[in-house]
């Protein structure tokens, strides 16, 4: 099984696709493949926002993609946010690398201002609203037992304003994921909601009765998110950066299959 991750503006025979206008291509996104599910495509932003302990900022003005020595893409020196948001804006950088049906990536951030910024974060999305079969079967790990992961469409939501974009606190980060999450998005936080690890996942049946996955997993993860795109996210953690400070977060894709089980 292999996987293979393309820039968006490189996946799309044209600039004006419909799919790569709705993407936005201002937002650095990967398109990912797996040849386990040909036809499908899944949609990943790295990262599609960025904030501090006070709030969100806007997200980078489009990355220059490029490739690194193995042929995977990578990009360098973006800038986070705009001029009139941040003086001296902060700037991102992203590595991957694909090791057969997973793909890796580090996510850093490098403080070039003069002020402290405490609690940098980055939120990336994992959108399945073109990857046919895949779509609704959103899933979290909420739950209890062996097996915590319940659909997120099924998950309570606080208001009928948090319908849109919601999130929760991951086990043993409660405290500063309430910080972030009631500033980041007060109407979409949800804290009655406990994630037991930061990862989010979507699964599909595949024609010959096996449940097929795909799974995105960081252990810099201080929320995760979920709407009715269907999209699966999560809040990653930089910390406090001093001037002249940078931080690295790290994140794994991956597809695996299993035989499909029948609840009794």
């Amino acid at each position: 099984m292999s996987v293979t991750a393309v820039p968006s503006e490189q996946f799309f025979e044209t600039l004006d696709d419909p799919i790569l206008q709705t993407i936005s291509p201002s937002i650095p996104t990967l398109i990912i493949e797996w040849d386990k599910a040909p036809g499908l495509f899944w949609t990943l932003r790295l990262a599609e926002g960025w904030g501090d302990d006070t709030g969100g900022w806007m997200a980078m003005p489009r990355a220059r993609w490029s490739a690194d020595a193995s042929g995977n893409p990578c990009y360098a020196d973006a800038r986070v946010a705009c001029e009139e948001e941040l003086a001296a804006p902060l700037t991102a950088s992203l590595t991957t690398a694909i090791d057969g049906d997973e793909l890796r990536f580090a996510l850093a951030l490098r403080n070039d201002s003069d002020v402290e910024k405490a609690d940098c974060w980055a939120w990336i999305c994992m959108i399945h609203r073109w990857a046919a079969a895949f779509q609704a079967n959103c899933e979290l790990p909420t739950g209890s037992g062996d097996e915590p992961f319940e659909t997120a469409a099924g998950l309570p939501a606080r208001n009928r304003v948090a319908r849109w974009i919601k999130g929760c606190p991951i086990e043993g980060k409660e405290a500063r994921g309430a910080e972030l999450g009631r500033r980041s998005n007060p109407n979409g936080y949800q804290e009655h909601i406990l994630a037991r690890q930061g990862t989010v996942r979507a699964w599909r049946v595949e024609e010959h009765g096996t449940q097929q996955f795909i799974e995105l997993h960081s252990p810099d993860a201080m929320l995760l998110g979920w709407s009715h795109w269907p999209c699966t996210d999560m809040m990653l953690h930089f910390g406090t950066l001093a001037p002249g400070d940078d931080s690295t977060v790290t994140g794994t894709l991956r597809f695996f299959e299993r035989q499909f089980e029948i609840a009794p």
